[in-house]
């Protein structure tokens, strides 16, 4: 079945909210997509409820279990016969308009992503707006990226497949598996063309105790963002301009892990503080620092955060 768009979305063990979320794709108002389903070795009744929709545009794949995200987005990316790919966390929620909105765009741009509502387990609103201090639609540059950090949230992510038809892995399958591996995706992927940043609420992200955002592996996250930038300084070791972008990104990362340490503990916080102190003893990342500084005081500056 050829179709215009693949929604690829992975799940494991969330057979409640899955229910949700395969609604909210299949009650778009876009309607030529496929909608692929892995599931990643699930022990609950996942496949009784994605077999009771009985919509032909579902294609459901059952594995074992895995665990490795890249992988398994992979796999859906190899599986796609869209001209356009597109992803859904298992949990999370499309406005009804978001296909349609996206197709628009898409028409002049490669890729586009969008800003989103937060919603708790029950689907309450928590913040309006994940994005607050962006005020319009912008072009997501690599450099940007590097400069900032992460601010591409995954299940409002849509492209042209023919993009990432030369990438060996898209998403890597053996570093970045699970943490920030939407990172490393992403920076891959502007290096080949811009996403446009839509500043409207097209998805809503759903925030509750069985998702990764404990203390302890945001710390992870935010250590991989790191890794994942100190690599791209390396492989842009003669680019002066590209390596002051990547420390600013560094140090954004850097700031928010701070943070975190000191939202776990008050050791934790005060060791965090003098490794970042030492940190700045790295000229590169000290003009970083004094720069977000500056951009902060100024009231303009966005961070992964």
């Amino acid at each position: 079945m050829s179709c215009e768009i693949s929604i690829i979305v992975l799940s494991f063990n969330r057979e409640k909210l899955l229910v949700e979320t395969v609604r909210s794709i299949l009650n778009q108002t876009f309607k030529d997509f496929e909608l692929i389903i892995i599931n990643d070795g699930s022990t609950d009744n996942t496949e009784v409820v994605v077999r009771s929709f009985e919509d032909e545009r579902i294609r459901y794949i059952s594995r074992e279990r895995s665990g490795n995200l890249s992988t398994l987005r992979n796999l859906g990316i190899s599986l796609a016969k869209g001209n356009y790919i597109s992803f859904c966390d298992d949990d999370d929620l499309w406005r009804i308009d978001k296909l349609e909105i996206q197709k628009k765009y898409l028409e002049e741009f490669d890729a586009v992503c969008s800003n989103s509502i937060d919603i708790d387990f029950k689907g309450n609103v928590i913040k309006e707006l994940h994005y607050t201090n962006f005020t319009k639609d912008f072009k997501v540059t690599n450099e940007y990226l590097m400069s900032n950090g992460n601010m591409v949230l995954t299940p409002s992510l849509i492209f042209k497949k023919k993009i990432i038809e030369n990438m060996k892995s898209p998403f890597d399958e053996k570093k970045f598996t699970n943490y920030c591996e939407d990172f490393n995706f992403v920076l891959k992927l502007t290096e080949k063309s811009d996403i446009i940043f839509i500043n409207k609420p097209l998805i809503y992200v759903r925030f509750h105790e069985s998702i990764s955002s404990g203390v302890d592996n945001n710390i992870k996250m935010v250590k991989a963002g790191i890794e994942i930038l100190n690599e791209y300084k390396s492989k842009y070791e003669e680019s002066k301009i590209k390596k002051k972008n990547i420390n600013k990104g560094i140090i954004e990362y850097k700031i928010y892990l701070l943070k975190l340490y000191y939202k776990k503990n008050l050791v934790s916080g005060l060791k965090g503080s003098i490794c970042f102190v030492m940190d700045l003893a790295e000229p590169g990342l000290l003009k970083a620092f004094l720069y977000k500084i500056k951009k902060r005081i100024d009231g303009n500056q966005i961070g992964v955060n």
